[in-house]
């Protein structure tokens, strides 16, 4: 659960980090929502924010990559790119690759296998039809055809688009992102 911290007048915003984020972003990660702890009112886009630990040590300066709005709304995302890392490397303990995703990767590696573990690969299904049965989906699609309405085309037509929008959408934010990040290497 994230909470807002009171503000302050005269200093950057601050934005609280978990515990075992601190390393990760000592060593250049950016900070991402799902380690957003508490912050304060106030963030705007581009905004020079501090990063904080829990025990309130200064962790670096960042530059916001979201609003204090869509901090709140969103789940996911880029929260913020570090600009000047203040703490020193591995004051917390290392605490990335230590999934269970990860580990299964490890297992694999030192098999001397590479690819995805077994449970996130796809089975091998078998999609071909004997041709009985392509002539008798041939014979339900064309009697569907002829039952469909001119308005459910419309309808699946409009929801394309709707769909098409959303995706482009997604790419121009990632986009620009990338483009933020870009400026203040």
């Amino acid at each position: 659960m994230q909470h807002q911290l009171p503000p302050r007048n005269h200093c950057p915003p601050l934005m609280k980090r978990r515990k075992t984020e601190v390393n990760a972003i000592c060593y250049g990660a950016n900070a991402m929502l799902p380690g957003v702890l508490q912050y304060e009112d106030g963030i705007e886009v581009n905004d020079e924010i501090v990063i904080i630990t829990t025990k309130g040590e200064a962790i670096c300066i960042a530059i916001a990559l979201m609003s204090t709005a869509n901090i709140s709304t969103c789940e996911h995302g880029m929260v913020a790119a570090s600009k000047r890392v203040i703490m020193e490397r591995d004051t917390y303990p290392r605490q990335w690759s230590l999934g269970s995703k990860a580990g299964q990767k490890k297992m694999m590696s030192q098999r001397g296998k590479r690819g995805k573990p077994e449970s996130q690969k796809q089975k091998n299904v078998d999609y071909s039809i004997s041709r009985k049965g392509a002539s008798a989906v041939a014979q339900r699609m064309s009697k569907r055809k002829r039952e469909r309405r001119p308005d459910e085309k419309a309808s699946t037509s409009v929801s394309r688009k709707v769909e098409e929008q959303r995706t482009n959408k997604q790419r121009k934010q990632r986009r620009w992102q990338g483009r933020q990040l870009k400026r203040l290497k």
